[in-house]
């Protein structure tokens, strides 16, 4: 379990999420995605990993695994998700309380209200492995995470002041499609 959870931890659901290289194999209904900035993408992102997101750990050859607990659910709503960012990272131990905080009342939250966003979800690792915690955001458009209510809500003085503390910042986004496409091009 990650040191110093915060104490109203979520629905205790497991997640194991499973990267592995892109390949001829990929379907419709698989996970395609990169290495992604907030900011926006200049260009449609080339897929380079295919992710496997469930409660079991992926069988196979996996790049990298991470497994985590969930600790918050601010959405989980009907929808089909064709658009996918997980966000991993650690936390300066000296901000760690705040950053629960900041998190369960502010950030998931605001971006969890966002029309298009189906689930919003905050894990933490449970073997102890870095980074320690998961944000995860299943949206209907991969190009939510990259509109301008998007970034009106993800950039606030409290998020600003929490990114100085943040380490270890690996951000992913993911759509549903066939293996010769790129990203969606909302995804600039």
């Amino acid at each position: 379990m990650p040191h110093n959870e915060p104490a109203d931890h979520g629905t205790d659901t497991k997640i194991c999420v499973s990267l592995f290289p892109f390949g001829d194999g990929c379907g419709s209904s698989d996970w395609l995605g990169a290495p992604s900035r907030l900011t926006g993408d200049a260009d449609p992102i080339s897929p380079i990993y295919r992710a496997v997101i469930g409660q079991e750990e992926a069988r196979g050859d996996a790049e990298w695994t991470w497994q985590g607990r969930s600790i918050i659910c601010a959405a989980n709503r009907k929808g089909m998700a064709r658009g996918l960012i997980l966000n991993f990272m650690d936390i300066d131990a000296q901000v760690i309380e705040e950053f629960h905080d900041w998190y369960s009342t502010e950030h998931l939250p605001r971006l969890a209200a966002l029309q298009g966003v189906l689930r919003a979800e905050r894990f933490g690792t449970v073997d102890g492995a870095a980074p320690a915690w998961l944000a995860l955001y299943e949206m209907e458009d991969i190009g939510i995470s990259q509109s301008a209510d998007w970034m009106v809500a993800a950039r606030t003085p409290w998020s600003d002041r929490m990114r100085q503390f943040v380490r270890n910042y690996r951000r992913l986004a993911f759509w549903r499609g066939l293996a010769d496409q790129a990203a969606p091009n909302s995804v600039k």
